[in-house]
């Protein structure tokens, strides 16, 4: 009965073991992988003056609404309108 307990520990123990080593083998390969593609193919980024004239339209845009109400929240439509208005831009200047 003793054996028994000692191979079943042993199986447990080996398997755990085995799924860690065979864990972060997979999590160090997709790493290695995303900085190898990001260092052989960088993803485009929009130029900084490009985003500063979107955000600052989106901004405009947002505020000259008019509202007869006042004490609006308008920061959680202007972060709707400018990734609205980015990714127009993107799509614009790169395609789908």
């Amino acid at each position: 009965m003793e054996y028994f307990l000692g191979y079943i520990l042993f199986l447990i123990t080996f398997f755990s073991l085995f799924y860690l080593v065979m864990f972060s083998v997979k999590a160090l390969s997709i790493y290695s992988y995303k900085k190898i593609k990001n260092y052989f193919l960088p993803t485009p980024t929009l130029p900084e003056h490009i985003i500063d004239q979107v955000l600052r339209e989106a901004s405009e845009f947002v505020h000259s609404k008019h509202r007869p109400w006042g004490y609006d929240y308008l920061f959680a439509e202007y972060l709707e309108v400018s990734a609205w208005m980015l990714n127009k831009k993107w799509e614009e200047l790169y395609g789908k």
